[in-house]
Order: C-alpha cells, then sequence, then structure tokens
C-alpha cells in the first residue's frame, strides 16, 4: 500500500529531507525493515538501508536521482547497511560502490562483483581523526540539543572507527531516543565487532524502538552465542511479544542462536 507524504512549501530542503527519514523512522513495519529509503532534493540525496540487497539499494537510488542502474549477471545480491545524509549523487554513489567493479558514463552506471571485499569489512576512510576531534564528535552527538547536529555527528563517529568513537556510539545507543541516530549507531557498532549484549537486548525489549528491534534480535542472535542473556531476551520475546513479527523474529534468532552453540 503506498503512503503520500506531504511537506509544507514554506520548509527547507533540509528540513524537508529530515522530516522524510525521521517520518520514514516512526512509522516503518517491521516487514519493510529491509527495503531502502532513499531521498532526493534535486542536488543533494540521503539514503538509508539495513540488510538490503546492493541491487535494490541502487535501483531504488537510480529512479530518485535519473540514474540508469545496470548490473552485470553476479552482481548485485550482496547485503549492504548504508547511511547516507545530504551528500551529492556522486559521492553517494562513489561511498557505496567505492569496494565494487564499476563504471559510469553520464546518467549510466554499470556495476560488477565485488573486487575489494565487503565494503562492510573496508576502512571507512584511511585514518582516524585526531582524537580531539573525536572527542567534539562525542560531545556534540550525545548533548547538542539540535537533532541533525547529533544525526551528522554520529554519522562522523561511524565513520571513524577509533576506540574513541565506538565509546562514544555505545553512549548514542543507549542514552538517545531518535529512531534514526541509533539506528546510525547500531550499524557502527556492529561494523566495529564492538556490541554490547545488554545494549542490544534492551534495544530489542524497546517497544519503541520501531524497525531496530528487528535488527537487535538478528544481532543477537550473531553476536551472543554462549549468552545467557542473549538466550533468555530471545526466549521471552518468542514467548510474549505482542508484536507477530517480533515473535517470528526471536523464534528464528533463538534456533539459529542454538544452532551456533
Amino acid at each position: 500500500m503506498a503512503s503520500h507524504l506531504h511537506f509544507s512549501s514554506g520548509m527547507n530542503t533540509v528540513s524537508k529531507a529530515l522530516a522524510l527519514l525521521l517520518t520514514i523512522a516512526a512509522l516503518a513495519t517491521p516487514a519493510a525493515a529491509a527495503r531502502p529509503d532513499v531521498f532526493f532534493d534535486g542536488e543533494r540525496v540521503s539514503a538509508i538501508a539495513f540488510e538490503t540487497p546492493l541491487r535494490d539499494l541502487m535501483s531504488a537510488l537510480g529512479a530518485a536521482t535519473g540514474t540508469r542502474v545496470r548490473f552485470t549477471s553476479d552482481a548485485g545480491n550482496e547485503l549492504v547497511d548504508i547511511e547516507i545524509f545530504e551528500v551529492r549523487v556522486a559521492e553517494a554513489f562513489a561511498r557505496i560502490l567505492a569496494h565494487r567493479g564499476h563504471s559510469q558514463v553520464g546518467s549510466e552506471i554499470w556495476i560488477s562483483s565485488p573486487v575489494a571485499g565487503s565494503a562492510q569489512d573496508a576502512p571507512v576512510v584511511a585514518a582516524g581523526a585526531h582524537a580531539s576531534y573525536v572527542a567534539e564528535l562525542g560531545d556534540h552527538a550525545l548533548g547538542s540539543h539540535n537533532g541533525r547536529g547529533r544525526l551528522v555527528a554520529t554519522a562522523e563517529l561511524v565513520r571513524e572507527r577509533s576506540a574513541a568513537a565506538v565509546e562514544a556510539l555505545h553512549g548514542v545507543l543507549d542514552a538517545e531516543r531518535s529512531a534514526q541516530i541509533r539506528a546510525s549507531a547500531l550499524t557502527g557498532l556492529d561494523r566495529s565487532g564492538d556490541l554490547s549484549i545488554e545494549s542490544l537486548a534492551d534495544l530489542a525489549r524497546d517497544e519503541d524502538a520501531g524497525m531496530l528491534r528487528r535488527k537487535a534480535i538478528q544481532l543477537l542472535s550473531r553476536h551472543g552465542v554462549g549468552n545467557e542473556l542473549a538466550a533468555a531476551t530471545l526466549t521471552e520475546l518468542a514467548d510474549t511479544a505482542q508484536n507477530p513479527m517480533i515473535r517470528l523474529t526471536a523464534r528464528t534468532a533463538l534456533r539459529s542462536l542454538e544452532i551456533a552453540a
């Protein structure tokens, strides 16, 4: 069922983009969590996707930006996690396809299979920023009264991958209430391999977390092998969660956890 969002003509580009992204995060159902969310204002593009096939993400970006996307037969099925906020189209494509063979001519882009491993395994930047810069990002992500400022600071922390950035992301995941910002922090922590089972369990139980609950449940099954809290949380949700999709996801995750053990 299509949904239509209307924005006042008086809103600026940034406000429209953030309004759309935050509305999607608030209203999305678990069943729609794998679909990419894309917003293009004619100059800059924002895109969010969790465990989404690259083919689906690029097709959505192509449709939004007027770019014709073509894949070789063996490309596009790998799953990607992406958060891009208000960047130019060329930069968005460059970030997403940095570790995949591709070529672009005019408004047409050809994509082949990965050439340097998964983007999730590759450094986001060649070197982390200096410690004082990371500290400033952490303070802004945790303490700013401006939602957009926290969102941007968190996205920068995800790119950093330093120990200080990871510590700040833990704080964001635990303290932040914006689903969009928590999603960015969760993805960064997943990439870093430094996830807290306690934080994942809290997020999986949080009925206000929306689509992030399924993501947390899936990560519990992936990172919680042999952990009593992970098993107990999944068992509880499989039996008692009011949302049937959460129950189903928890049951599947619990089976995966038991098999892995």
